[in-house]
């Protein structure tokens, strides 16, 4: 079993597509944090499909295509100064290497567990051998609060209309909304504990009651 992950590599991806075998990787961002989600060190690079300009812009959907276009995704590519999948590979192995044992880095982001951890795995595999199996993914994070009717919980950059959908800057608005799900955690968590003459204790509320158990004593 491996040991537990010691720190978070926020990742986003773009592509042509969903379906890993039908698309290619075009943009690639990924940032290290620790759990105070200050960003330690940080890499994008965009990629250059192992294809013919008309075969990879040729699989994009209307949509997706006029997305990348308007962000200057497609244009940046063929300038031609773009990296092949496999330098790109070795760049984000080293630099996650230079953090930690193998496989403790935990993957974060939004979707990442299944978008951008599978096209990972395919096309990046020395990167992803780096990573722990456990992950942060925001998008899981929000359908759960929704669910249990705290959709108020989530921080404004939650809103995906504000994703440019460029790698760098979809990875730099994941972190802001994790620091603002972890304040807003911390402010609703903070009347449930106290402190007084040393004696840590605990308030449970349940069924219109308060409890208060002593749960450390310095």
């Amino acid at each position: 079993m491996k040991d537990k992950p010691s720190f978070l590599v926020w990742t986003d991806i773009e592509t042509t597509g969903i379906q890993i075998k039908d698309n290619y990787l075009l943009e690639v961002a990924m940032a290290i944090t620790k759990w105070d989600f200050e960003v330690i060190e940080y890499a994008t690079y965009t990629v250059a499909p192992d294809a013919e300009t008309d075969a990879w812009v040729g699989v994009m959907e209307e949509f997706v295509y006029n997305m990348h276009m308007d962000n200057g995704l497609i244009e940046d590519i063929l300038k031609g100064d773009s990296l092949a999948a496999s330098e790109v590979d070795g760049k984000l192995h080293d630099m996650l290497a230079a953090h930690g044992d193998l496989g403790l880095a935990m993957m974060a982001g939004s979707g990442v567990d299944r978008f951008d951890r599978p096209w990972i795995e395919a096309t990046l595999p020395a990167t992803f051998g780096q990573f722990h199996y456990r992950g942060v993914d925001l998008s899981s994070i929000r359908s759960f609060l929704a669910g249990v009717g705290l959709p108020h919980v989530l921080p404004s950059a939650s809103d995906t209309d504000t994703k440019t959908h460029r790698a760098l800057d979809d990875v730099m608005q994941a972190i802001e909304e994790a620091k603002g799900l972890a304040f807003v955690l911390n402010e609703m968590a903070a009347p449930m504990y106290a402190m007084e003459n040393g004696v840590i204790t605990q308030t449970s509320i349940e069924a219109g009651t308060a409890t208060t158990e002593k749960i450390k004593e310095n």
